[in-house]
């Protein structure tokens, strides 16, 4: 429903939210210096802490049994405190009647834990351990029954916003303003991976994938999406205009994520890399289908289903061979105009871009002017301004049809002089009426080509030929003579 409840409380900024969702609770932190518990259903303040002197800068409740809280402060400490009341209070559900007293959090133990602000806590799935992230650019773990430090992680090269503790190994990952994000062995403090890509501070890091994949936000505006064995960035989202300062999983389902930016936007976030995964082996499966359809019409020789079939593959290599094949039979062009003829306004573009890089390549130049052909030819000039980018099309055509007509008006130039070589050749020789009937035959293979191309050319009347054929008629009076 998207719809909200104010909680009245605090005082001063509310700096950091955890919850335990089993239970209905919510857990605050406040510049005013106090750790408030919340319930969900209601909307009453149930718990409060006091005892941090500056402002609580993070917050986390242990999610196993609920009865551990633990929070860090800009006094540089640490403090436990102990929420099984409210806890066994919840799962009674004594809580409901919306006229609850405050009950009195207890501190369980605190200790003094950096040298700067602590930005981040977080506790260990089994809720023996703590650790925490500080502007004094390290990560400390604590055991949570004695507040013994386990080990000190250094590595980052500015302050350290987020950790957070793997689901699944004994590693813990934090993100730093220095704009990467680090794995570490809980056992030796060791670095184990690094992950760098965001172009500025790495405010929020959570696991996700059962623990095989981090999801970080930064202050760039980005959501990445990285693979831990890898350490490769799988997808970077950009659904904010400011930082990302929230990123939240929900417990139990990480397939669902939300983050809040300072352009004031809540975002959610689903993972739907299955449903893509089945669009692909579905997408998969028909393009089977539809290659095997092709390769049986071309078999059997239909041409107008084949070359819709590659249209829909977008096989232009197919396509090609379709057209060649129909070059080299009989009646070529009814051929290709009940191919043109067939065609949609999207497959008529697609054609199109098709033929303009067909065109640039003498070898397959006739084909691409032969379609080119017969889709002028079928489809109308009204038609043909419906299609995306033509104007482009035609600009990239022109010059390409206009090299290929040259250098066919270049080569019927050419036989017409080898025809007046081997005509001039048979008169010197004086060859009898049968071997000039054959090379008046050779001299109309220039005609004969020209009629059988696609494409206009003019008719060799025009051409400056007659004067060749008037000088081989001159030497034939004179050898007569």
């Amino acid at each position: 429903s998207q719809s909200c409840r104010l909680l009245y409380g605090h005082t001063n900024i509310i700096l950091a939210v955890d919850c335990h969702c089993s239970l209905g609770l919510v857990a605050t932190s406040s510049k005013d210096r106090l750790v408030r518990i919340w319930h969900v259903e209601t909307g009453a303040c149930v718990g409060l802490g006091e005892g941090h002197v500056d402002a609580v800068g993070a917050i986390a409740w242990g999610q196993r049994s609920g009865g551990v809280c633990a929070s860090g402060s800009n006094d540089q400490s640490i403090k436990i405190w102990n929420t099984s009341k409210l806890a066994e209070r919840a799962k009674r559900g004594v809580f409901g009647s919306g006229k609850e007293e405050v009950a009195e959090v207890a501190v369980v133990r605190g200790w003094k834990a950096h040298d700067k602000d602590i930005n981040s806590i977080a506790l260990s799935p089994n809720e023996a351990m703590v650790v925490s992230g500080s502007q004094d650019r390290t990560v400390k773990l604590w055991q949570v029954e004695t507040g013994a430090l386990t080990m000190t992680c250094k590595g980052h090269k500015r302050g350290v916003w987020c950790v957070k503790f793997s689901p699944v190994d004994k590693v813990v990952a934090s993100a730093s303003a220095d704009a990467s994000v680090k794995l570490w062995g809980i056992a030796d403090g060791a670095c184990l991976k690094t992950f760098q890509g965001h172009e500025g501070s790495v405010l929020k890091v959570v696991f996700v994938s059962s623990g095989m994949q981090l999801l970080t936000s930064g202050s760039d505006g980005l959501l990445k999406l990285w693979t831990i064995k890898t350490c490769e960035c799988v997808d970077s989202f950009d659904h904010h205009e400011d930082k990302v300062w929230a990123l939240a999983a929900a417990p139990g389902d990480d397939s669902i994520v939300a983050t809040g930016g300072g352009d004031g936007l809540v975002n959610l976030w689903s993972d739907t890399t299955g449903q893509l995964e089945d669009e692909a082996r579905v997408d998969s499966e028909e393009r089977l289908a539809l290659e095997q359809e092709l390769s049986n019409a071309l078999r059997a020789k239909d041409v107008r289903k084949a070359a819709l079939l590659a249209l829909r593959l977008q096989h232009p290599a197919r396509l090609l061979l379709v057209i060649k094949d129909v070059l080299m039979g009989i009646d070529a062009e009814a051929v290709l105009k009940d191919v043109a003829a067939a065609l949609d306004l999207q497959q008529l573009a697609q054609s199109l871009e098709y033929l303009r890089d067909w065109n640039t390549t003498g070898r397959n130049g006739a084909a691409a002017q032969a379609l080119l052909q017969a889709i002028l030819l079928t489809w109308p000039a009204h038609q043909l301004e419906k299609v995306p980018e033509m104007k482009t099309l035609v600009d990239a055509l022109l010059p390409y049809t206009q090299r290929h007509l040259q250098r066919l008006e270049d080569s019927l130039q050419r036989s017409y002089m080898l025809d007046f070589t081997l005509h001039a050749m048979q008169s010197s020789l004086g060859g009898d009426d049968g071997d000039s009937g054959d090379l008046e035959g050779h001299a109309d293979s220039g005609h004969l080509i020209a009629d059988m191309l696609p494409w206009s050319i003019d008719a060799p009347s025009s051409r400056s030929t007659a004067p060749v054929h008037d000088d081989g008629a001159e030497e034939e009076e004179e050898a007569e003579a």
